[in-house]
């Protein structure tokens, strides 16, 4: 009898793929796939497969994080096993099989899904692949991230890297527009999650989700993990009428309509910034100088960007950003002579009141 039919680490491998759902490898990002499977559960299905009845979970776990080659004993011989997935997809299943030594078959109907599957597992010329990004960023990159353009509060260029956006639906008691949040959650890292006040829209950082917040910017006190919407059922904020998500799409001809409410951006320091000559269409670098390191009530960390006097990014500038997808990466600011742009710029948010932003 195998391992898995008798058991399996359920509640260890959780913890291993909640952290990898959040950032799937690297061999996983190179095409997006519907339904992405997660390496580290396939690991240790092929592992638990062929692993014997008895083994200690110590040692299962101890060759969950080394290097294996599995074999099966066939004709009195000690050869690899041989994995068959008839319904492959993005390819999770063959590669994971393949670092632990077996041979694979894999077969789907998709084209699609066979090459990036088949591109998955062949070997890499790496020099010839970093040759084609650079060309890519050379060629292509400044015609689309002329798209992808905003301002910091400081008045700095900046690179939209992540935009959000609600889907809203009009309430059937007093015909207000709700906005479908599940939660106030915009992002987590460690034990701090950044949340935003659903009144004013003004960003800040808490230590749970489950415990009332109150707004530093307005003073409306709310419950971040709770939204408006739960379990298919919205409830307005504006009357407290409850009802079926679907059953207010439905009263509308078409998909509910999608607001963005706040973006994501990076802007580099002032010796790494550069722009493009207007004339010449060469690339010039710019500098801007730095105040001295910004109070916290003014410009620090715990209010993200707000800045006196100019909270929000231009509406001409939001108005560009047309998609959801990062297009633009870069390294961490040097605090020195760069205080004010690490603390606002650096993969900082910067919330929008809604409406502020439109959709063109």
């Amino acid at each position: 009898m195998a391992y898995i039919e008798h058991d399996f680490p359920i509640e260890g491998l959780n913890k291993i793929a909640q952290k990898e759902g959040n950032a799937k490898k690297p061999i996983y990002q190179m095409h997006k796939w519907w339904a992405r499977r997660l390496g580290s559960v396939f690991r240790m299905l092929i592992l638990a497969t062929f692993a014997e009845d008895d083994i200690h979970p110590t040692e299962l776990w101890r060759r969950f994080y080394t290097r294996n080659q599995l074999t099966v004993e066939r004709d009195g011989k000690r050869v690899p096993p041989i994995i068959l997935d008839p319904f492959m997809g993005g390819g999770t299943t063959i590669v994971e099989a393949l670092r632990l030594g077996c041979k694979v078959i894999g077969v789907d109907l998709n084209p699609v899904a066979w090459f990036v599957t088949k591109k998955e597992i062949e070997a890499v010329d790496l020099d010839a692949l970093d040759a084609a990004f650079k060309h890519l960023e050379k060629t292509v990159a400044p015609k689309i991230l002329r798209y992808y353009k905003t301002t910091c509060p400081l008045g700095h260029p900046a690179d939209v890297m992540y935009v959000f956006w609600v889907k809203k639906v009009t309430c059937v008691g007093c015909g207000q527009d709700v906005r479908l949040f599940p939660s106030f959650r915009l992002a987590t890292k460690g034990k701090e999650h950044t949340v935003f006040c659903p009144q004013c829209y003004h960003i800040f950082q808490v230590d749970t989700l489950s415990d009332e917040a109150r707004c530093e910017e307005c003073g409306h006190t709310f419950v971040p993990g709770e939204g408006y919407t739960s379990r298919g059922y919205y409830t307005c904020p504006a009357c407290g009428q409850r009802e079926r998500v679907l059953d207010a799409v439905r009263r509308k001809e078409g998909p509910p309509e999608a607001e963005m409410f706040a973006i994501e951006y990076f802007a580099p320091p002032a010796s790494e910034r550069v722009t493009t000559d207007g004339a010449t269409n060469r690339p010039t670098t710019m500098t801007w100088p730095c105040s001295p390191r910004p109070r916290r009530s003014s410009c620090g960390e715990k209010t993200s960007c707000s800045s006196p006097g100019r909270r929000y990014p231009p509406r001409a500038a939001a108005t560009r950003a047309r998609s959801t997808m990062a297009t633009s990466t870069g390294t961490r600011c040097s605090t020195s002579g760069n205080c004010c742009v690490w603390q606002c710029c650096w993969r900082r948010f910067c919330a929008l009141r809604i409406g502020t932003w439109r959709k063109r």
